[in-house]
């Protein structure tokens, strides 16, 4: 007989080394750990074997409006730059050396831009990014040849210059010889990458230069073999197809490049996290075809010492380029997500199965340039993509929500008593009425579930022991509301 989390179920076939059983709905109805053993029928137990229960989850979908902004859209960046607790946008305009603010109302709609001046490089700015270089607890702005120092209330500075980069196409900022102050990182075309050690003031040291042949467009930072010491991995571009991983000394200097194939012509975008949820960070790299012009997303999984093996391929986008990627979980199942800037299409995103594999792309209206942040208030991730003189926001919609509450026929109740539990689940914004399941449980044990119907649910017991118990309800969700549960209902058994 197998038992799921202590309950028989029946069996639909049996032979000498395997069995069959089957598991109703209702048990796989809700998020959980789910313990199932094996008996004969001379009373012996298996050992306990448990299976995680995740509650699928659908495609994420995005309602979209537009943000006027200046010009021609060369980076985008999401930060809260005058410490409201609210994301706001920054977009750079490289060709005209502009920088456009947009802050945030809290409901997805944003301030008109306010535009600042930004020095550039001496190739046109083609990257933006964010982050407090001075240390007084304020977001900075940081391009590719100068910074600009936030006043903490959404406005800033005239810009600082910086030299040593000039034909940067990607910065980031991070604390590569761990002296607690902010350092630059540009990727150069002209093939190396450059390190300017922060001051802590805004200001930086000379640059430092790395590698040879890289000819990077993009680049990420990350501690790629767990020694603590944060690496670089870039991109190669037209005609290269590599990616470049060179590890850090701890000091701000970096050793020779190992070079890893992607498999095209040309590697543009880049990013690392742990997709496969091994600990050991990954590596995702758009791949781009000269003909015909395609984009697939390349997997890279880490092996924790630096070196990566080529995984996975998924199709992004045909007849176009993928230029930049941003890493979130849009869909809040503890899984990462990519979401891919296209040229001459609809941006993209590819929902992560936490394997290392991605579902088939979905569309984001908007241009090159992406960033992800929640500018509706929801908790719920949004994408914002620049593009000429405007952001597309593609907004989540807010989920519908539910109200769960649980009550007992008899409560006190005596030992031995049937008592019957009902949960009643209600939409808090007067929408459909709830479907789905009900699983009711004690603190230390499951006691049934039922359907809904009409928005009830019931079951009835009579195997309480004598004591005090919580009772909670824990609601399934449907495909309009997510799963919830009640506040503890105390049972008390005399």
């Amino acid at each position: 007989m197998v038992r799921w989390n202590g309950a028989p179920r029946p069996t639909s076939f049996v032979n000498s080394s395997q069995l069959t059983a089957n598991i109703r709905s209702s048990d796989v109805a809700f998020s959980a750990t789910a313990s199932v053993t094996v008996s004969n029928p001379s009373g012996g137990m298996s050992n306990a074997v448990n299976f995680p229960i995740t509650n699928p989850i659908s495609s994420v979908s995005f309602r979209v409006s537009s943000l006027a902004t200046t010009g021609h859209s060369s980076g985008i960046t999401v930060g809260d730059f005058n410490s409201d607790g609210k994301q706001d946008i920054a977009v750079l305009d490289g060709f005209d050396k502009l920088m456009s603010v947009l802050l945030s109302v809290g409901d997805g709609t944003f301030l008109p831009h306010v535009d600042y001046p930004e020095l550039g490089s001496s190739s046109g700015t083609t990257s933006l990014t964010s982050g407090d270089v001075n240390g007084d607890g304020k977001l900075d702005l940081i391009t590719v040849g100068s910074v600009l120092l936030g006043n903490g209330d959404g406005t800033f500075q005239s810009p600082l210059a910086y030299s040593g980069t000039p034909d940067a196409q990607a910065v980031q900022a991070a604390d590569v010889n761990g002296d607690g102050k902010l350092d630059v990182v540009t990727a150069n075309f002209s093939s190396t990458i450059s390190v300017l050690l922060g001051n802590g003031n805004g200001t930086f040291q000379p640059a430092m230069v790395f590698g040879s042949d890289l000819y990077s467009v993009d680049l990420t930072i990350g501690d790629f073999n767990g020694d603590g010491k944060l690496d670089v991995a870039t991109a190669g571009s037209e005609g290269t197809g590599y990616v470049y991983v060179l590890l850090g000394n701890g000091d701000g200097t970096f050793q020779d490049p190992q070079r890893l194939h992607v498999g095209s012509v040309s590697a543009f975008g880049i990013a690392s996290a742990d997709f496969n949820h091994d600990g050991i960070l990954d590596l995702v790299v758009t791949d781009d075809s000269d003909f015909p012009s395609t984009t697939e997303l390349a997997f890279f999984q880490g092996k924790g010492d630096g070196t990566f093996k080529k995984e996975q391929l998924t199709d992004v986008s045909d007849f176009t380029c993928g230029y930049d990627m941003n890493v979130a979980d849009l869909n809040g199942d503890g899984n990462l997500d990519v979401v891919v800037g296209l040229n001459f299409s609809p941006s993209a995103f590819l929902l992560g199965n936490g394997d290392g594999t991605f579902q088939s792309p979905g569309k984001v209206s908007g241009g090159t340039l992406t960033a992800v942040g929640s500018f509706n208030g929801d908790g719920r991730l949004d994408v914002a993509v620049a593009g000429k003189s405007a952001v597309t926001l593609s907004l989540q919609p807010v989920a519908a929500a539910t109200l769960v509450n649980v009550t007992s026929s008899e409560n006190p109740s005596h030992l031995g008593d049937t008592v019957t539990f009902t949960a009643t689940v209600t939409s808090t914004n007067n929408g459909a009425t709830p479907t789905g399941f009900v699983a009711f449980r004690t603190a230390s044990m499951k006691l049934g579930s039922a359907a809904l119907v009409n928005g009830k649910a019931s079951i009835s017991t009579s195997s309480l022991p004598l004591g005090h118990h919580s009772i909670t309800a824990i609601y399934s969700g449907d495909s309009t509301y997510p799963q919830n549960k009640s506040q503890a209902l105390i049972q008390t058994v005399d």
